[in-house]
């Protein structure tokens, strides 16, 4: 009797130790994944970003930055990056001095948009502090926005060549085919990074919106952005507007529905067009624009189409495809295989 009632209080014992350490176990699960979240959450809705205009320091024309050559100097890239490394320079620094600014010491790029004022909501705070905890070689660092009245800018690093639109269309500027893929892959690998993020797409990808940094290396930027941009007024004139939307894929100006993956091959589109713009050096359908569009995006039917042209386009198409429906359009990694 003694033996049984000591086996039923072993089973007894055993079964309360076993059923605490599950409950601590639980327990601290459960409040790891809290913790985290919780973290996650005050990263993202924390308001850092916000920077008073009064803390950009105006740069003034005539000053410079040691760096390796500007635009416009007759550069010729038929160099390895290492070598145009290696050829520095006092250059003055920006054609758009009125949107470059001095932050802490450090030049930045202060984009204005177009709005008198910006209500900071959730939305677009998590939408900001996304896109500023992108950490890659190929994007560039986003460091916050001011939303001052008539002073509503969003502030991102200063890229010193300019962008690849700079240096696609520029005449003074010789691109080799090592150059060319290497500028391909670098917008290839910071897209893969961003659609694999929590920020999932880019939305606004055009070789203007691809800076070039001092090393000639490739980072994509200025995102989107859908709750800063919200209600902006674009003054630019018809023209202007309608060559804006060259690199636009036609279910985003169609103003389809689009969800996360939709958005995804609409940035495919756009890289596809960038890439027609490398390989030669050419404005996006500068063979069918119309020399006085009426605010739209439209083709004429008598361009001319050589030779190179043809070659270009076959080559363009095996690397985006053709189909009308963006769903078959390849992914960023596939791009990078074909590359």
């Amino acid at each position: 009797m003694c033996q049984e009632d000591g086996y039923q209080r072993l089973v007894f014992t055993s079964s309360a130790i076993s059923a605490t350490a599950g409950f601590m176990v639980v327990s601290c699960v459960v409040s790891y994944l809290y913790l985290k979240r919780r973290a996650q959450l005050q990263k993202i809705s924390s308001k850092d970003w916000k920077i008073p205009f009064a803390e950009l320091k105006t740069w003034r024309e005539g000053e410079g930055q040691r760096s390796n050559g500007r635009l416009g100097s007759g550069a010729d890239m038929g160099h390895s990056r290492a070598s145009l490394r290696s050829k520095g320079s006092v250059i003055p620094v920006c054609k758009q001095d009125e949107d470059v600014f001095l932050y802490k010491g450090e030049l930045v790029m202060a984009k204005r948009i177009h709005k008198k004022y910006l209500a900071v909501s959730f939305s677009l705070t998590r939408e900001i502090n996304q896109i500023r905890q992108l950490n890659h070689r190929n994007v560039n660092p986003l460091i916050g926005a001011c939303v001052e009245l008539n002073q509503v800018r969003v502030i991102s690093m200063y890229a010193h060549k300019g962008s690849l639109y700079d240096v696609i269309h520029s005449s003074s500027i010789k691109l080799d085919a090592t150059f060319l893929v290497s500028f391909a892959m670098d917008i290839c690998k910071g897209m893969t990074y961003v659609h694999t993020s929590p920020v999932c797409y880019h939305g606004n990808l055009k070789s203007s919106n691809v800076l070039v940094d001092r090393s000639w290396t490739c980072k994509v930027g200025d995102f989107r952005m859908f709750y800063l941009r919200e209600g902006e007024v674009l003054t630019a004139d018809p023209t202007d507007v309608a060559r804006r939307q060259f690199w636009t894929a036609p279910e985003v100006l169609r103003e389809e529905r689009l969800d996360d993956v939709g958005w995804q091959k609409a940035d495919v589109y756009s890289y596809g067009i960038i890439l027609y713009e490398l390989l030669s050096r050419k404005h996006p359908y500068d063979n069918y624009w119309d020399d006085e569009p009426q605010g739209e995006a439209h083709h004429t039917t008598g361009a001319k189409y050589t030779e190179r042209d043809y070659t270009l386009t076959v080559v363009f198409c095996t690397i985006l495809d053709t189909h009308s429906s963006a769903a078959q359009f390849p992914t960023p990694p596939l791009v990078m295989i074909v590359l």
